[in-house]
């Protein structure tokens, strides 16, 4: 997969009248789309039970040998943005990134109907560190941005079917139009989704210079802790660009584990800040989707 493109979007386009243009793959994208021939599940409120008892937390070695973890079966990880009906609007680009409902929920039923497990962060550290065991066919379940439809669709969808989905967020737009409320990362969080960190406005890591590391690793990882009342420790990067440079500010902001996408192999001195994703498509059938986390590579 070759590197995604440089965002278009700037602090001003984020910022201006109070509301923003939505992100697409991790990219700008198109307004709300207009109603279409076709109606898509209403999404539905997340589900009001309790969440499930914690398990106990695991063991994770962060002082364990690079090559051991990078020698480990690497555990299948999708990474999903929007979850609405595409329009004409959509760029060919923005299109990849797009999940039409029906689709993102014939996805969530392959992969519980094919026997997979979702596990979050702590797991996967615990696993790659120290090899503590999974449960069987694990998959990890990641959405970027903030995006409303992570709250409105994609959590109740995986209430349903005993699935935790981890939430990377971009804190610029909170509360904004078409974008999660601090309210909803609240819930989130009480409902046992993991949340982490996606910078505060969605800037390239390699780019950063100066404040950049401040303004977009450090600032974004405080507010949510306070949002959330607890440690945050893992990161995502934007359109899954990193560099080595990354590492220190990643580690001076308490955040232990950061993840790319699945277009360079882990760093083979820390890999647990390369951790690799794909992004979910929404052309693939659930034949393919299951060929992919069954596959991993």
């Amino acid at each position: 997969m070759t590197p995604l493109p440089r965002s278009s979007f700037s602090r001003r386009t984020l910022l201006a009248g109070g509301s923003v243009a939505l992100l697409a793959g991790c990219s700008s994208t198109s307004p709300e789309p207009a109603a279409s021939g076709t109606a898509s599940p209403e999404p539905s409120e997340p589900s009001s039970s309790a969440p499930p008892e914690p398990s106990p937390t695991p063991t994770i070695d962060l002082q364990a040998d690079p090559a051991s973890i990078i020698a480990r079966p690497q555990v299948p990880i999708l990474c999903y943005h929007q979850i609405r009906e595409q329009t004409s609007a959509d760029s060919a680009v923005d299109r990849q990134y797009i999940m039409p409902p029906a689709t993102f929920i014939s996805q969530m039923d392959a992969l519980k109907d094919g026997g997979f497990s979702t596990i979050d962060p702590e797991q996967l550290l615990a696993y790659l560190t120290t090899g503590a065991e999974l449960p069987e066919k694990p998959v990890m379940l990641t959405y970027d941005d903030s995006v409303i439809d992570g709250y409105t669709i994609a959590l109740p969808a995986m209430q349903e079917r005993g699935f935790t989905g981890t939430y990377f967020l971009m804190t610029v737009v909170f509360g904004n139009d078409r974008f999660m409320s601090t309210d909803q990362v609240r819930e989130l969080d009480a409902a046992g989704m993991p949340v982490g960190v996606h910078t505060w406005d969605h800037h390239r890591v390699d780019e950063y210079a100066g404040d950049d590391w401040r303004t977009q690793i450090e600032e974004p990882t405080t507010e949510i802790e306070s949002i959330v009342g607890h440690p945050v420790t893992t990161f995502a990067y934007p359109f899954g660009v990193w560099g080595t440079d990354a590492f220190s500010h990643l580690d001076d902001a308490g955040l232990t584990s950061a993840f790319q996408l699945d277009v360079e192999d882990m760093d083979p001195q820390r890999p647990l800040m390369t951790i690799r994703r794909a992004i979910a498509n929404p052309q693939w059938s659930t034949d393919d989707l299951l060929a992919k986390v069954t596959d991993w590579s």
